[in-house]
């Protein structure tokens, strides 16, 4: 809520604080907000550990794209990941309105697109929205286990790009030799990949052009 509340939410009315009242200001408001709601009666919400983000490099993001293809977020968010899936095309929010996924190469998300908060977001989802949460469990796909449908996946990507999800797959260990590894082994190769699930997102991101830079971008022009 304070996250929010100092920032804003890109895309939207609502406009960021920080800077404009002070930090007691903006605790006080927040303390404030919790009253209209019981399911804070109880406290604050256990909070996300997220772990430190590893580089980007090119094949973490590659093995994201695999990632991406295999848990079938393309499903919604599109091959290209512009929020154009088919199925997305028919998804209500929490109160049976029409809502849109999210074109993933906009230059502004409205959580932020940091790598710590799209960690965050697939860690506990988004609330009121069909995004769901993907606990690290869902990240431990066996690679000998899952059988790829060619006409499945021709609405997002050509033959070469299934193959080449199919030859990765190969390269992954297998659900027996999942099964043989310990706890921290497991969380490690789940962590890995969701990592690798965030920098492939990021690198659908396109930059803005220099009119949107400027318009955007807190700078003292804009200031």
């Amino acid at each position: 809520l304070l996250r929010t509340v100092d920032n804003g939410i890109p895309g939207s009315q609502m406009p960021g604080w920080k800077g404009i009242i002070t930090a007691q200001e903006r605790k006080d408001v927040v303390t404030y907000i919790k009253t209209f709601s019981p399911d804070f009666k109880d406290g604050a919400p256990a909070v996300i550990e997220i772990p430190a983000a590893p580089e980007s490099t090119p094949q973490l993001v590659k093995e994201g794209k695999m990632i991406y293809m295999l848990m079938e977020c393309w499903a919604c968010h599109g091959g290209q990941g512009k929020g154009d899936g088919k199925s997305g095309q028919t998804l209500k929010d929490d109160w049976k309105h029409k809502i849109r996924p999210w074109d993933l190469t906009t230059y502004r998300y409205k959580a932020g697109n940091d790598p710590q908060t799209l960690f965050r977001t697939f860690t506990t989802g988004l609330n009121g929205t069909p995004m769901p949460s993907y606990a690290i469990d869902g990240f431990l796909i066996g690679g000998g286990e899952v059988t790829i449908d060619p006409v499945k996946y021709k609405e997002a990507y050509t033959p070469y790009e299934v193959e080449q999800l199919k030859q990765w797959l190969r390269s992954q260990p297998s659900e027996a030799s999942m099964q043989r590894m310990t706890a921290d082994q497991k969380t490690t190769l789940g962590v890995k990949r969701k990592w690798a699930l965030v920098h492939y997102i990021r690198s659908l991101v396109k930059k803005p052009n220099f009119l949107l830079a400027l318009f955007t971008t807190d700078t003292e022009v804009t200031q």
